[in-house]
């Protein structure tokens, strides 16, 4: 019999408690149990589809005397397939006590019993289980290609771009200015995150890490194209920030996703792209999925390929789709 058991994760006040206690001593460097209350508090309390699913994940307590030594987290999430919102979960946070890492897989196993029955996103998982996911059904996004744009006044230059926008458009950097969400050129088809305005500001909102946002809208506050960014320094010492979700519901695709990125990079301030050591931004770091031709179109620095850990896994009664992948899913960001 193994020392310790699984149970769902009921939460209430005192078990959040406990929970933020014990993540805070185990995950990443060791932090107050505040800040890991305001991450549950922020996947679960103001998460605008948390609603969707009442599961939110389980924990592992020992045996002998009840103590919580393990945690695997579910985030709610929601994705349009064929253009219609359908519930999802992104998987988040594998803790276990080293004491009892031999009964870490007993966490694991309650993940694989919602497999083919619910929508599931991971991007955070450990790159060693890939292969094992992959023989039970998961499907693999890795490849991406990963390249930069400088920031300053070569950026329009860099980019061909002017100061032309679309007409009618105006760029923002305040979700207070949008009012909807344009539907997309491609009429939904395949499956891609569920975007409202809600959901852009809780996920801009996230305790876990600095966004920045750019966006581009009609008079009446329709946002047809955004960018949502976030720090990603270079070697830990150059200020740059990364693009770590994109949409665009323009047929001028390209011409659109490039003129936001020269209005950000030529101006990174403005769009409050913060210093770093006392630099500004120098910067702007792009990732394409294999298949994504978002930024075909840009001349980047440092082009290289990349390996990424996005998996998704639909559940089993679903037809294939393709499937639209950004850097900011799962539980990246959160």
């Amino acid at each position: 019999m193994s020392s310790c058991v699984v149970q769902p994760f009921a939460d209430q006040p005192q078990a959040r408690e406990e929970l933020a206690g014990f993540l805070a001593c185990r995950v990443g460097p060791r932090q107050n149990p505040g800040a890991w209350l305001a991450r549950l508090a922020h996947w679960w309390d103001q998460n605008p589809f948390a609603s969707l699913t009442g599961e939110r994940g389980w924990v592992l307590r020992s045996r002998e005397d009840d103590e919580l030594v393990g945690f695997l987290g579910l985030i709610p999430a929601c994705y349009a397939v064929d253009g219609e919102p359908v519930p999802a979960v992104s998987p988040t946070t594998w803790a276990v006590d080293p004491r009892h890492r031999q009964s870490a897989l007993m966490l694991g196993r309650r993940l694989g019993r919602l497999e083919g029955r619910v929508f599931i996103v991971s991007t955070t998982g450990r790159k060693d289980f890939q292969a094992r996911l992959v023989r039970r059904g998961w499907q693999l996004h890795a490849d991406a290609t990963r390249q930069f744009v400088p920031c300053g006044r070569s950026a329009r230059l860099w980019l061909g771009q002017t100061e032309t926008l679309p007409p009618g458009a105006r760029i923002v950097t305040s979700l207070d200015e949008v009012s909807t969400i344009a539907r997309s050129f491609q009429n939904g088809r395949g499956i891609e995150k569920w975007i409202t305005p809600a959901a852009l500001r809780w996920y801009l909102n996230s305790p876990a890490r600095r966004h920045r946002f750019a966006g581009m809208v009609d008079a009446e506050g329709c946002l047809s194209a955004f960018l949502v960014l976030a720090p990603a320094p270079v070697f830990g010492l150059v200020n740059a920030w990364s693009v770590v979700d994109w949409f665009c519901a323009r047929q001028d695709v390209d011409d659109a996703l490039r003129t936001l990125l020269a209005a950000v990079a030529s101006a990174p301030a403005a769009f409050g792209l913060g210093r770093r050591c006392g630099l500004p931004p120098i910067l702007v770091r792009l990732t394409a999925m294999a298949g994504d031709s978002s930024w075909a179109g840009v001349r980047g620095l440092l082009r290289a390929r990349v390996s990424l850990n996005h998996l998704h896994l639909p559940p089993a009664s679903w037809p294939p789709r393709p499937k639209r992948c950004v850097l900011a899913e799962g539980d990246l960001g959160l």
